[in-house]
């Protein structure tokens, strides 16, 4: 009997633990102006995090090109520019507006938060646009291509 309660309760926590973790391949997003946004960065290449506080990995300009899952592509510099400031909180910022908030997580940096995140958008042959922010700051900057930084897909609404 107590084994088959053992088993009931593996079989119960493994079902469990399934059901609360997102399919790495896909995301719902959410619409903020006009963009739809994941609500996830991008772990694996091709794949999402789990959850929206996970950072997920960074990776090169030109690996991020084609990091996002299938239907998935890097945010242009005025995508990214229309996020607006958001709100920040003690690991990232929240954008958007309740029910379509997006959560881009800080990575530290100086004993506060900052995140950088890759636009599509090309500068020169050494440098592209990113998200940048810390704290209470946020801005567009510019990251050489070698540098390693988080990805935020976006998809384009039809």
């Amino acid at each position: 009997m107590q084994k088959l309660i053992y088993l009931f309760v593996a079989i119960f926590t493994t079902l469990l633990f399934n059901a609360c973790e997102k399919d790495p391949y896909t995301d719902e997003g959410v619409v903020i102006n006009g963009v739809i946004w994941a609500t996830r960065n991008v772990g694996e290449i091709g794949k999402f995090v789990n959850k929206p506080e996970d950072f997920g990995n960074e990776y090169t300009w030109q690996e991020a090109k084609t990091a996002c899952p299938s239907g998935w592509r890097l945010p242009t510099e005025w995508e990214l520019k229309g996020l607006g400031t958001g709100t920040w909180t003690t690991n990232g910022r929240e954008f958007g507006t309740a029910p379509n908030t997006i959560f881009l997580p800080a990575d530290g940096w100086s004993n506060v938060g900052s995140g950088y995140y890759w636009s599509s958008t090309e500068l020169s042959s050494d440098y592209a646009r990113i998200l940048f922010f810390y704290n209470n700051s946020i801005f567009m900057n510019h990251s050489k291509k070698t540098d390693r930084n988080s990805v935020r897909c976006v998809a384009t609404m039809n």
